[in-house]
């Protein structure tokens, strides 16, 4: 939808608009469908592969349970990535991730394709002799880390304190979201 969305506003990137998957609860869920195609899970793999080769960030619905779809998409099309860049919305009150990237300043050979071509959130800059994860807007994709061709960059977990554990399903996220923005949640009211 974002890219859709972004190419018919005329905003639309390069990058791939097939990118987004939908997973059915149940065989055959999405046959019948009009906004999509049933796929294989070889062409859903493939799908995915060419995400990352594109510099694209996986999300999926940050619950325990209830994984409905995964999400390939840039930060110049999705909603939830723009939000971060255009609105300077923190990476945390959108995106929920225990890790964040660190780079070796000593290792780092300063090609720049960790901020040119994959960070989707601007969360790497320069600084004086390498480059720098400015930790509170990574939101711990790891794009960066997939192609830096000198090894320099990794993933680290947070600290526990600073750790979240995901809401268990759909239901417990609504409620959390509901809470966050003060409102009670009833199913049924």
């Amino acid at each position: 939808m974002c890219k859709k969305e972004a190419h018919i506003l005329g905003n639309g990137c390069n990058k791939p608009r097939e990118s987004c998957l939908g997973i059915a609860p149940v065989p055959d869920g999405f046959k019948d469908s009009n906004w999509g195609r049933p796929i294989s899970k070889k062409e859903a793999y493939e799908i995915i592969e060419k995400a990352e080769a594109f510099g694209l960030v996986h999300m999926i619905y940050n619950s325990q349970q209830d994984h409905y779809f995964i999400c390939n998409c840039c930060g110049c099309c999705c909603n939830v990535l723009r939000g971060i860049n255009k609105l300077n919305i923190p990476a945390g009150w959108v995106v929920s991730s225990n890790y964040y990237a660190a780079i070796d300043m000593a290792e780092c050979s300063e090609c720049g394709i960790c901020t040119d071509e994959r960070c989707q959130v601007a969360a790497i800059e320069k600084d004086h002799e390498a480059y720098r994860v400015v930790v509170e807007k990574c939101i711990g994709c790891g794009l960066c880390v997939t192609t830096c061709p000198s090894d320099a960059i990794c993933l680290v977990r947070k600290n526990e304190t600073d750790c979240e554990i995901p809401p268990k399903d759909e239901e417990e996220w609504f409620k959390m979201r509901g809470v966050n923005r003060g409102v009670e949640f009833s199913r049924y009211t």
